[in-house]
C-alpha cells in the first residue's frame, strides 16, 4: 500500500508543481515475450510431459522465430481488424517442421497471443490459426523458456527450450 501512496504523492506534487510526469522513454515497457521470442526453440519433453503429459509438441519439436516488421501489413479481413484493435508487439516469420508461416504477436484479453497463416485458395494469408505464449525468462538468454498453449485458455501448454548451437 505504501508505494502506491507515495506513486500518488509524486504524482501530485508534480502536477501541483506546474511539472509535467517524464514520459516513458522508447526502451522501456517492451513486449516481454517479443523481447525474447526471436530465435530457435527445442521441445524441453520433462516439463511438457509435467503439463500436458507425455507426447507434446503440437506445433512440432523445433520452432524458429524470426522477425520482419512487414508481415503485419500484408494481414486482411477480420484478422486483420482485430490485430488492429488488440495492438501488434512483433511480426515475423515462424519456422517449424511443416515449412514458413508469418505470424503476428498480439494479445487476447491482456495475454499475449499469436496468429500465424498459410496459404489458402492462392493467398499466403488466407488461413489463420492461432496459440498462447508466454516466456519465462531465464538468468541468461539460453535460459529462457517458451510456453506455447492452444488458441483457448483451458488448453495445455509445451514447453520449449533455446536450441543449442550446433
Amino acid at each position: 500500500m505504501r508505494p502506491l501512496v507515495f506513486a500518488l504523492v509524486a504524482v501530485a506534487s508534480t502536477l501541483i508543481a506546474g511539472v509535467a510526469p517524464r514520459p516513458f522513454q522508447d526502451d522501456e515497457f517492451k513486449n516481454l515475450v517479443a523481447g525474447h521470442l526471436i530465435g530457435t526453440w527445442d521441445v524441453k519433453d520433462d516439463v511438457t510431459a509435467m503439463l500436458s503429459g507425455p507426447g507434446g509438441g503440437q506445433l512440432g519439436k523445433s520452432m524458429t522465430f524470426k522477425e520482419d516488421a512487414s508481415i503485419e501489413k500484408k494481414v486482411t479481413g477480420e484478422a486483420a481488424e482485430f490485430i488492429k484493435k488488440q495492438g501488434v508487439f512483433m511480426s515475423g516469420v515462424m519456422t517449424k517442421s511443416d515449412g514458413d508461416f508469418p505470424f503476428v504477436l498480439t494479445q487476447v484479453a491482456g495475454s499475449p497471443y499469436v496468429f500465424w497463416f498459410r496459404e489458402r485458395k492462392g493467398n499466403p494469408m488466407g488461413d489463420s490459426e492461432s496459440f498462447f505464449v508466454s516466456v519465462a525468462v531465464g538468468g541468461s538468454r539460453d535460459k529462457d523458456l517458451l510456453f506455447i498453449g492452444g488458441d483457448v485458455d483451458n488448453q495445455a501448454f509445451t514447453a520449449y527450450s533455446r536450441a543449442r548451437p550446433k
